[in-house]
């Protein structure tokens, strides 16, 4: 979920969407789930991480470099700063 979801900071937008495809392109490149696990003790801990200390995946460095770059853009804190899908598509072409 993107942070200004889990932080109830803005409204669902085109722009949270394309955060979770971010996260999605990471979780199809990295053989580990991003979530809650042994490293937070709590969902909320989780949370803070995402919301207020930027916490994103990793990915894995077999993911070609120009999708690792989409990715990152695609999770940007600031939801105003993440591509639109339109240039999402556009960058595959």
């Amino acid at each position: 979920m993107a942070p200004e979801l889990l932080n109830e900071s803005e409204s669902e937008s085109k722009y949270t969407d394309v955060y979770s495809f971010g996260i999605l392109i990471a979780e199809l490149w990295n053989s580990e789930d991003f979530s809650v696990d042994s490293d937070f003790k709590s969902k909320a801990a989780f949370t803070d991480g995402v919301v207020s200390h930027d916490l994103r995946p990793s990915i894995d460095d077999a993911c070609p470099e120009d999708l690792q770059k989409l990715a990152v853009a695609c999770w940007q804190k600031d939801s105003s700063r993440r591509p639109s899908f339109s240039k999402v598509v556009a960058s595959f072409f």
